[in-house]
């Protein structure tokens, strides 16, 4: 007897319509699959969590490992100890201990470490143990004009000028000698280990001031007492400086030592960036305006950048290309922070982003900080921008270099996060999370909070 296919009690007809719905459920599970990866498309996503704060303290965070040095106490010693860990663990693993006869080298009074991670090793700066001195910042100890009467006005700092002679002889001016600032010059031995830990190498050892440390290259200042002057005219008087130090940059790596920069004051401050240091030269009275130069770590090339005006100053700075893109701030009342680039071939300036050119940006101020938060992914600039309405809200924002409407708000971050850093793609953050208990709160007190570290993607 024949089977009648058409039949929807037949097994066949069965088995193809179980199949059928089958492939519908496989497609649904596809679709919403799909959806939610889109929805969550640059979602935060929690790394680790840890009792222990970690975030913060490292000094970089290269290839998704966590890297930093401090003083541990091992023993009855404390020792210069290098660390890493990576960021999915909360296992911390010492890469090396240091000489418990040194101490991590700390830059005056902001404690900042000389210590860097490039090129698959690890560079830091040691100086001899000693009692530090808590006014050592260069050139405490002088106020200058501090004991003058309150009636005369200070205009500031000017470099030494060579045309006062004619004032001078006229008696519309006068001028006196001041004690030069004492130089309280460091030695800094430098070492290298390997980011999987191992024997540490000596690199070199450099007596100078103002330190800055960009990858294996060393910014140092070659000090030499400087000339100082005051000098009066009317009611007003300032002070002259003429410097006689040379700006050096060693190659830790190769040993070369170069001159980038002469006649500096000897308590010049260097402005570090990704790929090398600004600092600025002040004019002869009566002009207040200051020369902004760079050099470059990579072969220690100076390029004049513009001339700030008066209560200017530059910040972070990174290359791309032959464009040097860097933070400018005292041009606004409301203290926001503009974004210039400079051509380096050309000597080119133009302002990329402030806030006050366009409506969108009127609520976002651009963060300035001495570390990554200014980084280059895609092809687009991004950086961490802060609400001018609520300062607690920081978020990661692209900067169009080809739009009218330049700045794009990618991701507000939680209002208590802290630790930026951007790497392979994310930018990481840390967020304080209370730690959850299953003792009543009236049983105890109130839970300590846990350090969570998030990540981000960096949008195409």
């Amino acid at each position: 007897m024949k089977r009648d296919e058409n039949n929807p009690t037949s097994p066949k007809r069965s088995l193809t319509k179980r199949r059928s719905k089958l492939l519908q459920g496989v497609s649904i599970l596809l679709i919403v699959l799909i959806a939610w990866i889109v929805a969550n498309r640059g979602h935060p996503e929690r790394v680790r969590q840890s009792q222990t704060t970690l975030t913060t303290e490292y000094g970089a965070l290269v290839n998704g490992t966590l890297y930093r040095a401090t003083d541990v106490v091992h023993g009855e010693n404390t020792v210069p100890t290098i660390l890493a860990c990576p960021v999915a663990s909360t296992v911390e693993r010492v890469l090396f201990r240091d000489d418990a006869r040194l101490e991590l080298y700390r830059l005056g009074n902001s404690g900042n470490l000389l210590f860097s991670v490039s090129d698959g090793a690890i560079r830091y700066g040691l100086s001899t143990v000693r009692q530090r001195d808590p006014m050592r910042s260069g050139f405490s100890g002088f106020t200058v004009g501090s004991i003058r009467p309150s009636s005369r006005r200070y205009l500031g700092e000017f470099a030494c000028s060579k045309q006062r002679k004619g004032a001078l002889v006229m008696g519309t001016s006068t001028q006196s000698s001041l004690p030069a600032y004492p130089l309280n010059i460091d030695t800094v031995r430098f070492r290298q280990v390997s980011e999987r830990g191992g024997n540490v190498t000596d690199l070199a050892t450099i007596r100078g001031t103002n330190l800055v440390l960009v990858g294996s290259r060393v910014f140092w200042n070659r000090a030499e007492p400087d000339t100082r002057l005051s000098v009066t005219h009317g009611a007003d008087y300032w002070t002259e400086v003429g410097g006689h130090s040379d700006l050096m940059l060693t190659d830790l790596v190769s040993g070369k030592v170069q001159r980038v920069g002469s006649s500096l004051p000897s308590y010049c401050d260097l402005e570090p960036g990704n790929n090398g240091v600004l600092w600025t030269s002040a004019r002869a009275y009566p002009d207040r305006s200051r020369d902004l130069i760079y050099s470059r770590a990579e072969d220690g090339s100076v390029y004049h950048i513009c001339t700030l005006e008066a209560g200017q100053s530059p910040g972070m700075s990174i290359e791309d290309g032959d464009t040097l893109y860097w933070y400018l701030s005292g041009t606004r009342a409301d203290h926001a922070i503009a974004l210039m680039a400079t051509d380096l071939k050309s000597g080119g300036v133009r302002t990329v982003f402030d806030r006050s050119d366009e409506p969108l940006a009127s609520d976002w101020a651009v963060l300035q900080s001495q570390d990554e938060l200014l980084t280059i992914a895609h092809g687009s600039l991004f950086c961490m921008v802060r609400s001018s309405v609520d300062q607690r809200q920081v978020s990661l924002a692209r900067i169009w270099l080809d739009k009218h409407n330049r700045l794009e708000i990618v991701q507000k971050l939680p209002l208590k996060c802290f630790g930026c850093r951007f790497d392979q793609g994310y930018l990481y953050y840390g967020v304080l999370e209370a730690e959850p208990s299953i003792i009543p709160s009236f049983f105890s007190d109130q839970p300590p909070d846990r350090e969570a570290l998030y990540r981000i993607p960096i949008p195409k």
